[in-house]
């Protein structure tokens, strides 16, 4: 695209949990969704080499976030936005410091942390909320709101499933992000789409690029049905018959064989001239996905044993002792 840039932040595939994006255009410079962390695997911790990727990434989103004018939360799932207040080495490399500059001076576009909204989230999103409206130069919840910047427009849709209909994870934002006839979507959380709603407002928008969190695989038949996630492929064939490039990450790479799943997707892909990449081959780096990879990590490449032992350190002190990763 000649002005619509894009430079993936991090994502699965680079070894966190995330889907965080630095888009330039013309007018402003966006991080949508500055969050990255790492999640609950297993029954074991993160490895070593988890944390390494973690801290990496923190750090290369605060760099994208410090050159940004606008961040957008999608919802308030810590892969998703970095909360303030909270010390945390142990899932989000979060310093409360840090986290505080990471949103002063900055226009924040976030879902509403009232209404289509979960308890968990709303929780978070209030205390969000409360911590960063003395820092930013503004805010606004943009639940089916339009922005513009110059001749660049940022549209969000309105509330749409975080996965199947009816999902107690409650509901996301996407984006679009539009400047000239060059349109690019960031579908956050929609796991696919699975909804039939969020499928709709996509094609509706008629991107170019989309940016969309594959289905959990790894959680059929634990928190996604086979049937959820079935009906998610079939969706994103359809946008790969449509759509001149998908990048597919987040969810589906955590589960060790996600590109086989996705062997219909390419095959859809191909026979329209598109294309789909993840986050890392959009890159142009290797796929480094390492959640899915826990347990072999732990089993072929044991830690140094001054990070086992932080391992077996009390939950509260782990959460404010910087693991020893170097």
């Amino acid at each position: 695209m000649e002005y619509i840039r894009l430079t993936p932040i991090a994502a699965e595939s680079l070894g966190v949990r995330s889907l965080s994006f630095y888009v330039e255009t013309p007018d402003v410079n966006v991080v949508v969704d500055p969050g990255v962390s790492l999640g609950k695997r297993f029954s074991r911790p993160p490895h070593v080499e988890e944390y390494r990727a973690l801290k990496r990434l923190r750090e290369r989103l605060n760099y994208f976030v410090e050159k940004a004018d606008v961040l957008t939360i999608s919802h308030y799932h810590f892969d998703h936005f970095t909360p303030i207040g909270i010390l945390d080495y142990v899932w989000t490399w979060n310093e409360p410091s840090v986290a505080q500059e990471l949103y002063r001076g900055k226009v924040i576009l976030a879902k509403d942390a009232k209404n289509n909204i979960n308890y968990n989230q709303r929780r978070r999103g209030s205390i969000f909320v409360k911590n960063v409206e003395n820092l930013v130069k503004k805010l606004e919840f943009a639940d089916g709101k339009c922005f513009e910047f110059g001749k660049t427009k940022l549209i969000f849709s309105c509330p749409v499933p975080h996965g199947e209909d009816g999902t107690r994870l409650g509901w996301v934002l996407m984006l679009l992000i539009e400047h000239a006839d060059e349109r690019v979507v960031f579908t956050s959380d929609v796991q696919g789409p699975v909804s039939s709603s969020a499928l709709e407002q996509i094609i509706k928008w008629k991107p170019q690029v989309v940016v969309l969190g594959g289905p959990p695989t790894y959680l059929s038949d634990v928190k996604s049905s086979q049937s959820s996630i079935q009906q998610a492929f079939k969706n994103m064939e359809l946008l790969a018959e449509v759509c001149d490039v998908l990048i597919v990450d987040h969810h589906l790479l955590r589960d060790e064989n996600w590109s086989s799943f996705l062997s219909a997707v390419y095959d859809k892909a191909e026979s329209s001239s598109h294309c789909v990449l993840t986050v890392a081959e959009y890159l142009g780096v290797d796929n480094s996905p390492l959640e899915c990879r826990r347990k072999s990590l732990w089993s072929e490449s044991p830690p140094p044993e001054d990070f086992v032992k932080w391992c077996r350190m009390p939950y509260g002190k782990r959460k404010s002792t910087p693991p020893p990763i170097d």
